[in-house]
This record gives structure tokens, sequence and C-alpha cells, in this order.
């Protein structure tokens, strides 16, 4: 720090006519100040370096960014794998949550529900079911929750899977697992519950309630193929004025990053869009994507024109 006293006036100075000492001092008083504000300046400035370069809010708010694979149902390694990477592969940490199945009352293995591809292992693989709610919403229930990278809904009735974790503390711990970067991936009824609407059952007239809201503003049907699925996920539309129709055959799914989603397995997606009055209905396979907000499709090659069709929309 630099340092100014009144010490260094000349004696003989001292001889001179008061108004003229006392100028002098003033210069020097002045002087002093000058350096202690710039003094203080520096050291504002460091700081303020300190912060943007360690600190820095625009650092503190990124975010990773997760992942759901959202399946139509039956088996596919070339699904469980896409799964098994997003979460880490060989250092993932895996939680299956079987309630959608009635066998899940009952002590099971853990492969009836969901199982690495052949030669593929996470670093840890478990289970965590109930139908109690208020268990549900314990903290010890929960806690594998919060070390997971990566959770699987096994397949059943998405009824009693919503029932059971709807709004208690395992749904926000699953929310918490996707917004720091970990992947959710469901099939059959673990894929009818992504959605916030969320078709229950019905045949064909569909029974709409709540499901977990991860895929917002969108509906979503499973095993597609099946004799009136598409008419009861047309229903549910009808139902649902602007939301965007997913409709998943078996062996067959869509990974989503934040509005993205990208088909991948042996079979097709069907994607009804809600972004114009008609809704327009496009026939997806492996490699396609399409945007969840604005509609948009993006095909890897050359589809038939049969595949791109228009659906009037009530």
């Amino acid at each position: 720090m630099v340092e100014v006293t009144n010490s260094n006036i000349l004696l003989s100075e001292a001889r001179e006519p008061t108004s003229v000492l006392a100028r002098k001092i003033s210069r020097l008083n002045i002087v002093k100040q000058a350096c202690r504000s710039l003094f203080a300046g520096a050291l504002l400035l460091n700081s303020s370096v300190s912060v943007r370069s360690e600190d820095s809010p625009s650092r503190q708010s990124e975010k990773k960014e997760g992942a759901l694979i959202i399946a139509g149902g039956g088996p596919s390694e070339e699904i469980d794998g896409a799964f098994l990477e997003l979460a880490g592969g060989k250092d993932a940490t895996i939680v299956v949550i079987p309630t959608a199945s009635e066998r899940a009352d009952t002590p099971q293995e853990i492969g009836i529900f969901w199982k690495p591809p052949s030669k593929a292992h996470p670093l840890s693989l478990d289970m965590l079911h109930t139908r109690d709610r208020t268990e549900a919403d314990s903290k010890a229930f929960s806690a594998l929750l919060r070390k997971a990278t990566g959770v699987w809904l096994s397949g059943g009735a998405q009824g009693p899977l919503s029932d059971a974790y709807r709004n208690t503390l395992v749904h926000a711990e699953l929310r918490d697992l996707h917004a720091r970067g970990g992947v959710i991936g469901g099939t059959s009824a673990g894929a009818a519950v992504m959605g916030k609407d969320m078709i229950r059952g019905g045949k064909p007239d569909p029974i709409l309630g709540e499901g977990f809201g991860f895929l917002d503003g969108s509906i979503v049907e499973q095993h597609y193929r099946r004799p009136g699925r598409d008419r009861r996920l047309e229903l549910s539309l009808d139902a649902r004025p602007g939301a965007t129709g997913i409709g998943l055959e078996e062996s067959t799914a869509i990974v989503v990053r934040r509005n993205i989603a990208s088909v991948i397995g042996s079979a097709n997606v069907h994607h009804f869009s809600a972004a114009s009055k008609s809704r327009k209905s496009s026939v997806l396979k492996a490699g396609d994507t399409f945007d969840l907000k604005t509609g948009e499709v993006f095909f890897s090659q050359k589809q038939d024109v049969a595949s791109d069709a228009a659906v009037a929309a009530p």
C-alpha cells in the first residue's frame, strides 16, 4: 500500500507564509486520498474477477441434460443397451421399479423386469417397489433414487404405477434424477405413465388419468399394433386438444433429450402433431426424429407419401 504523510515538508518551507504552507498540506492530503482510493479500487477489481472466474452465476446455473427412453413394449437388446449407456455403462447405478406388474408383489428375480444386454453389467442393479403411498413418500424408501443414474419403469398396468408414486417423494426423486442428468426409461405401462395425461385403459374409448408428467404435452400409446390402440389414441387426442400423440410399436422406442425425440428399435413410431389445426400424422423409423414443441419431423431418408398423411382434427 502507498503511504503518504506530511512529514516530508522541509523545515525551511515551514517558515513560508501560512497560506502557502496550507496549500501544500492540502495538495498532499488530496494525493493521499487518491492513493487510498486507487488501492481500494484494485482490491475490488481483483475480487470481482475472482467471482466471475470461479463462482459465476451462469456457471452455477448450468444443468446437465437428462434423457427419457420411452418404449412400446416387447424385448429389445438395442433399447436396453441404449438405456444402460445413457445411465453410465459399467459405472451405472440402476434402480428398477416393477410396480406396474402384479408379479412385483411376490419375490421375483430382477431380471424378469429388466436385465442388461448380453455381456454388459452396470455397477449396481436394485429393485424398488411398494403400493403404500405413505412408504413411497418416505426418505428411507426413496434413498436408492438419490444415488441412481438410471431408473427403469417396467411393464404391466400404468394405473397402479401412477397411483403408487405420483406426487410422492419417489416422484420428486425421479424428477431430480432427470434434472441432474440421469435417464428414466420405461416400457409398456412404464411408457404410458411418462406423460402428464395418461391413458389408464379403455377399449376403445379411453379412460384418461394423470401420469408422471416427464413428457408434458404428449399422450403415449404403447403396443400400438394391437387392435383398437390406434383409435384409442385418436380419441384421447380429441379429448385433449393441443396434445401430441405418440404411438409406439413393440421393440421400438424414442429417446428424448430436451424437445427432440429420436427413434430407435426395429419397428415404427406413429407421431400425431398438434402444431396445426390439421392433425398431421407421420410414421417414423429408426434414425428419424421429431421436435416435441414444433411438431416438425426430420426423416433420416426419403419417406413414402402415404406415411405422412393429414388427419382432420375435430
